[in-house]
């Protein structure tokens, strides 16, 4: 540089540097200005792409106020990344917060996008010049100064812009809910995760459990089941705890064997006969109606040197003999009645021998009637004790 260009240079500094000291109190930032003008021309000259940076702002979706209009309280330069604000409370007087997208100036040359941390007047972590069509980067060409007084109004730029490319695809969702299996839902559990089924099932139980009321004749609530066992036993846990029987232990007609189950009546209101243990001994101590005769089994023991009448297991016993026998009884009861058909063979004359201790009709055993074919009755009955038996024949038949 040779002496005339330096002097004007350091002329044209000390004549400009006072104005710029009263126009920055009069609350105008020109600085940018001048360094735009000295600085940017060489750069445009030169064609330079336009600047820009890595995403900054991810796919977050900033909050929305509606029609919040206010002004810069101060100026700021286009690098500065905090500024303050006039109000800073919408339409209905709250105070503004969050992340929160503003356009400046707008519909002017110096129109910026920017995006904030609001607390009220107070925004910080402003990243500027936000990109018009990603609405998620900045271009350094869209940062601009702005003086004290600017409009300043909240946009639904960025969230559009935002929504549109996470619609679109471009973009993912921010805390997207997730379920990972066996998640349960507790203290420091990621709030955007599912719970597991099984933890809300618990989680349910434990609200009806502590909530519910216990239920009664008159009160719907909560109650117990009873296990099989309880069921059997009359178990009563108390009031708090009333205990029900389960329909799964429960049947009319069982098609397998079931222990400790509830017996339920048929359509017809009769208890199935496959709930009764029929080979038991019955006791009936009240008068019975029969609505016809009584129909004893009947058994025909195997023809053999000696015939055994079971008592326990019938009460009408029929032979064909075979040759001589000899006839003992087991399991006598007392009140018992058998009766005993005893035939001859096509040979005919064959012979019984009695159990000792039988008391015969005529006092002495009976002569069975021996022609071949022929058959005979006899009747035996237990009044008071197993070993006095009472007998009586009936031949020729």
């Amino acid at each position: 540089m040779d002496f005339f260009s330096h002097f004007w240079h350091l002329t044209a500094k000390v004549l400009v540097a006072p104005m710029i000291f009263m126009l920055g109190q009069a609350g105008y930032d020109v600085t940018p200005h001048v360094t735009t003008v000295y600085e940017q021309q060489p750069v445009m000259m030169q064609q330079v792409p336009e600047q820009q940076t890595a995403p900054l702002l991810g796919s977050a979706v900033p909050v929305l106020y509606a029609f919040y209009t206010d002004s810069l309280a101060s100026g700021i330069g286009s690098a500065d990344t905090s500024m303050t604000l006039v109000r800073g409370t919408d339409a209905q007087g709250r105070t503004i917060a969050g992340t929160i997208g503003f356009v400046i100036d707008e519909g002017t040359s110096a129109q910026e996008v920017v995006q904030c941390t609001a607390s009220g007047t107070a925004l910080t972590n402003c990243t500027r010049g936000i990109d018009v069509l990603t609405g998620t980067t900045s271009q350094t060409s869209l940062e601009q100064a702005h003086h004290r007084g600017a409009s300043v109004k909240i946009t639904n730029a960025p969230f559009d812009l935002i929504i549109g490319r996470i619609v679109n695809g471009v973009d993912t969702f921010p805390n997207v809910v997730s379920y990972t299996p066996g998640t349960d839902c507790i203290a420091g559990h990621a709030t955007n995760a599912i719970c597991s089924g099984a933890y809300l099932e618990t989680y349910a139980n434990s609200v009806i459990a502590g909530g519910a009321p216990t239920s009664t004749v008159s009160v719907g609530g909560k109650v117990l089941l009873a296990t099989q066992v309880q069921m059997a036993s009359s178990t009563n846990l108390g009031v708090t705890a009333p205990t029900v029987l389960q329909s799964q232990y429960s049947s009319s007609s069982p098609s397998v064997v079931c222990g400790l189950c509830t017996v339920v009546s048929q359509n017809d209101g009769k208890i199935s006969q496959s709930y009764i243990r029929l080979t038991d001994a019955w006791t009936i101590t009240g008068t019975t109606t029969l609505g016809r005769g009584f129909i004893a089994s009947s058994t025909q023991p195997a023809d053999a040197s000696t015939i055994n009448l079971d008592w326990g297991s019938s009460n009408t016993f029929t032979t064909v003999l075979g040759g001589n026998r000899t006839i003992t009884f087991s399991d006598l009861a007392v009140g018992e009645a058998v009766k005993f058909v005893v035939c001859q063979d096509s040979t005919g004359s064959r012979t019984l021998t009695w159990p000792s201790g039988i008391r015969w009709a005529s006092g002495f055993a009976p002569t069975l009637t021996t022609t071949a074919g022929k058959c005979d009755t006899v009747s035996f009955f237990i009044a008071t004790s197993t070993t006095s038996v009472f007998g009586a024949i009936t031949t020729n038949f």
